[in-house]
């Protein structure tokens, strides 16, 4: 019974201040005035999610218009992820007495901080789920993929999209082995002269405002690549390194951009005959040769390459936006200024 006492006797002594503070804390409460997060601000950081750091939001301003009722957010010059993450227009709301949360019309709420003449912090969670691939508009593979995906089996594609994982030749018509590592593509190269991977749309492409094939890559010294394509009633074929530069023997991943309407300046290649307005295919075509100068086949197809990796990431046709679920959905902070 003295513990309970004790306890009991606490439990009256604590009511009574916590009543008693209550009543001073309910004065104090800071309420947000509506007309400080008003005006015209622009991005002094952001904090995000995943490679959109990687974004550029230096250039991003954001407009907030309205009263206590609520109003309208609008925000412009942002990087390719910047319209899921702070829409270029939204009417918003409070959600609480003390006007520290504005939801937006996505149901995406935004904490306020850090409130002051000329500075504020916004604080929110995205769940964006990425538009479907619509294969008129161009085409993007970013191997997003598990480690223990089965690429010739797992990956699928919507209807008017066909692919082709490594096609070799007569010596292996497998190609080599292809998987997915650290969400890149891992492509092994076994007993080829020289062996491609591609995708075909059905439909069409028009990729005319952007005529172009861009990826990542790290492949090994003595590599030979060229692109073929075809378009409409025409064709044609872009060669390394005399319409295209790679570096080749790197430590790590570099990136490429082919300007798919020009025609190859390589001796001997035929014109480029591939509608931009139809474009309908590629293939990525590879060959290892032996990188060492002092030996009697240098610069000649391997016959015998295996065990050899090429690596690709963000196979993009016609400029398709990186901004991905995966580089979108998460927690961020905007620090703003006016």
């Amino acid at each position: 019974m003295k513990k309970i006492t004790y306890l009991f006797t606490t439990t009256i002594l604590l009511s009574s201040f916590l009543f008693v503070s209550c009543s001073d804390d309910d004065d104090t409460d800071e309420v947000v005035v509506t007309s400080s997060i008003l005006g015209n601000w622009t991005v002094s950081s952001v904090t995000a999610p995943s490679d959109a750091t990687a974004q550029d939001w230096s250039n991003m301003t954001i407009s907030i218009t309205g009263s206590d009722a609520g109003g309208t957010l609008t925000s412009s010059d942002g990087p390719d992820c910047g319209v899921p993450v702070m829409p270029e227009t939204t009417p918003w709301i409070y959600t609480d007495d003390t006007n520290t949360m504005i939801s937006r019309d996505d149901d995406v709420n935004m904490s306020i901080s850090g409130l002051t003449d000329n500075a504020m912090t916004l604080s929110f969670n995205v769940n964006y789920n990425f538009p479907a691939l619509d294969p008129t508009k161009g085409f993007l593979e970013s191997f997003t993929y598990s480690d223990d995906t089965n690429v010739r089996e797992d990956i699928t594609y919507p209807e008017g999209i066909v692919n082709e994982w490594p096609m070799g030749d007569a010596n292996d018509e497998n190609g080599g082995n292809v998987s997915i590592s650290d969400g890149k593509l891992v492509w092994e190269y076994t007993k080829v002269l020289e062996a491609a991977i591609g995708w075909e749309f059905d439909n069409g492409i028009n990729i005319s405002e952007s005529p172009t094939l861009s990826f990542d890559y790290q492949l090994p010294l003595g590599t030979i690549f060229s692109v073929y394509m075809f378009g409409g009633e025409g064709e044609g074929q872009l060669f390394a390194p005399d319409d295209f530069n790679l570096i080749l023997g790197a430590d790590g991943m570099n990136e490429v951009s082919i300007n798919l309407s020009n025609s190859s300046v390589k001796e001997g290649a035929d014109p480029n005959g591939s509608s931009m307005e139809e474009f309908y295919g590629f293939y990525m075509i590879a060959g290892l040769t032996d990188p060492d100068p002092n030996s009697s086949t240098f610069g000649q197809l391997l016959p015998d390459a295996e065990g050899s990796l090429l690596h690709f990431d963000n196979i993009n046709i016609g400029g398709v936006s990186l901004c991905t679920e995966a580089s979108v959905s998460g927690d961020w902070t905007f620090s703003l200024t006016k």
